[in-house]
């Protein structure tokens, strides 16, 4: 694959229907349409995101024993208004495949920890920028208190206490 081509995809498993458009064109609709869509707005460039279904028909479909090593596995990740769903990054060792967990889908997990660990209502109902901005926001603050820590660890060891 050309370095180059730098395309995300998002795979569901389902029904869909195809249909000809007001342009004579051909087009698809259905729910699976929809939820690919979403699952590849999760992904970064050079990445593949599929979802359970199509997940588990893949490893039903090859003799191939190690190709379930060959994928992430994310749960319960909120896609759209509090649906769920379990999804799977195939990372197999080619070079044009990014094994890198998506930035996106490392902001959702990040501010779903956060809320719980901080207590916070969720905030998922509030637009992807404005998601955004909060998990940026609460990393910034976590990084600054890392660094505190970290000064104090290291103010102790300079005076030689223990940690």
């Amino acid at each position: 694959c050309h370095t180059n081509f730098r395309v995300r995809v998002g795979i569901s498993e389902g029904k869909g229907i195809i249909y000809r458009d007001l342009n004579d064109g051909y087009n698809v609709a259905g729910t699976v349409i929809n939820v690919a869509a979403r699952i590849m707005g999760l992904a970064d460039p050079m990445q593949i995101i599929v979802s359970e279904d199509a997940y588990k028909n893949v490893i039903d479909m090859t003799t191939d024993t190690t190709l379930e090593d060959s994928f992430k596995s994310f749960k319960g990740i909120e896609v759209k208004h509090g649906s769920k769903l379990n999804l799977y990054q195939f990372c197999a060792d080619r070079d044009y495949l990014s094994k890198e967990v998506p930035k996106r889908l490392t902001m959702k997990l990040t501010m779903e920890r956060l809320t719980k660990t901080m207590g916070m209502p969720q905030i998922s109902d509030l637009p992807e920028e404005a998601q955004t901005q909060v998990v940026e926001q609460m990393v910034a603050a976590l990084e600054s208190m890392s660094d505190v820590v970290r000064e104090a660890r290291d103010a102790k060891k300079a005076q030689g206490g223990t940690q």
